[in-house]
């Protein structure tokens, strides 16, 4: 029972991460970036955090999610030694983002709906409130990650 539980939200989890990388990819492509930036990826997050999928959205997400999880647990068992350092966790400071300065979170100036939803999105993200602990964690996510990167929503 606790690991269907698990199961399901690692799949939920992984299809939240698929759909906001979609949005990111569109985002980027909607600024002419070259390649998908951090910024673009930050505000795709947001705007799934923010923005609820739509059955469609829900089902490819879940589908793919669930390609990927079932292939890690039941897949090849490559990876094996990188299992050898499991549990142990060295933070590691990179000079780059300790002498960075910070900066505002760049986005681009798209007038289609994903674009303007994304910047709304970044707008109301401080006043957000999470309706649930997996939102609350993925919220918490993006926060820390900006807060190291010296990234300002």
């Amino acid at each position: 029972m606790e690991t269907e539980i698990f199961d399901s939200l690692m799949k939920t989890y992984l299809a939240n991460i698929h759909s906001a990388l979609k949005i990111s990819e569109i985002i980027s492509s909607h600024g002419n970036e070259s390649e998908l930036s951090e910024d673009s990826i930050i505000i795709g997050l947001i705007y799934r955090l923010m923005t609820p999928m739509d059955e469609k959205e829900i089902d490819d997400s879940l589908e793919h999610s669930t390609n990927i999880y079932d292939s890690i647990i039941y897949g090849s068992d490559s990876d094996s030694d990188s299992d050898s350092d499991e549990g142990s966790v060295e933070e590691v400071k990179c000079p780059l983002i300790q002498n960075k300065e910070y900066r505002k979170l760049r986005v681009n100036n798209c007038n289609c709906d994903i674009c303007i939803r994304a910047r709304v999105c970044i707008l109301n993200y401080k006043d957000y409130e999470s309706n649930d602990s997996l939102s609350q964690r993925f919220k918490d996510s993006i926060s820390t990650t900006c807060s190291t990167h010296k990234i300002i929503i």
